[in-house]
């Protein structure tokens, strides 16, 4: 969704396994989020964070239990909200230094209406990108 391009990030490391730090959490859960956001950064610094969480349902909108609708918002919407929220000190300091990037990934289902194809998906994908353009001036030098 950003229209910034990312640069070189961070010259080659010599083991390659020390690229880049994955974990799993619960994007639906802020307390989960910041403890890998917190484990993350004892790692290092944050260049690149990815946020790419996203599950559907498929079925008529008047069809779809409103547990499936709140599960797509608290992962779609609010997980890479969380993971924005508890990472925005960190990138907007490490900035001054070095390039960071932060990457929205949504379905492209969200930008085709379908038959039984449930009707969040356009909300939680057009709200991500409001974050991008919002949260894009935050981490630059």
């Amino acid at each position: 969704m950003s229209r910034m391009k990312c640069g070189p990030i961070r010259p080659a490391l010599t083991d390659p396994l020390e690229s880049f730090f994955s974990q799993v959490a619960d994007v639906g859960d802020y307390a989960s989020i910041a403890r890998v956001m917190e484990e993350a950064l004892a790692w290092r610094p944050i260049d690149v964070l990815m946020c790419n969480a996203g599950v559907t349902r498929t079925g008529f909108f008047e069809d779809v239990k409103l547990k499936d609708i709140n599960s797509i918002v608290q992962t779609n919407l609010l997980g890479a909200i969380y993971t924005v929220h508890a990472s925005l000190p960190s990138l907007k300091q490490h900035s001054r230094t070095h390039p960071v990037c932060i990457v929205f990934i949504a379905s492209l289902a969200s930008l085709v209406s379908m038959k039984e194809n449930i009707v969040m998906l356009l909300p939680a994908a057009s709200c991500l990108q409001l974050i991008d353009t919002s949260t894009h001036h935050d981490v630059l030098p």
